[in-house]
């Protein structure tokens, strides 16, 4: 037990400096279907469905097309497949911090919006594409977990949680 919490446990009072933080209270529930082990991967990423993505150190994955930027040392990534059949606009959902490079014929895809997941949703960040029917790859780096949840959103879905927030960068 620390000094702090035996002090506490006697009673004794702490001093306001010494004191930790409360903890945030989430007023969202995390997004439904948006945690590990909800569907398995197979050949390509689900649409519309969160599946938890095994990664691997950065350095040891071999990246189709060069990174936009560097992966930094000691980072995971990896390299995964996604089928698209309908034209429009998706949002790629992941439950950490990581790089995303989405390509398709050897260049890399411009993302149209870019944002942050709702306190205590699960979701970390979202970066949207607007994509035509075809293969693609999505290159995930500088990731600082081993695991990483991703879910492709079609943007004629209900969004998450019927409130997706708002993008806080427009790429011109």
């Amino acid at each position: 037990m620390n000094g702090r919490l035996a002090l506490l446990a006697l009673g004794l009072a702490v001093p306001a400096s010494a004191q930790l933080p409360p903890a945030p209270l989430c007023t969202n529930a995390p997004v439904p279907g948006f945690a590990p082990g909800q569907a398995r991967l197979s050949d390509a990423l689900p649409v519309g469905r969160a599946v938890e993505l095994a990664l691997k150190p950065a350095d040891d994955v071999a990246y189709p097309v060069p990174l936009a930027r560097g992966a930094a040392a000691g980072t995971q990534g990896g390299v995964f497949a996604l089928e698209i059949k309908t034209a429009g606009t998706f949002r790629l959902l992941l439950s950490g911090r990581a790089w995303i490079d989405l390509v398709r014929d050897g260049a890399a895809v411009v993302s149209t919006e870019h944002g942050h997941g709702a306190p205590c949703s699960g979701v970390a960040k979202i970066v949207a594409f607007k994509l035509e029917p075809g293969r693609y790859q999505l290159q995930l780096s500088e990731a600082e977990t081993r695991t990483m949840v991703v879910k492709v959103q079609p943007e004629a879905m209900l969004p998450l949680d019927g409130k997706l927030p708002e993008p806080k960068n427009k790429p011109r």
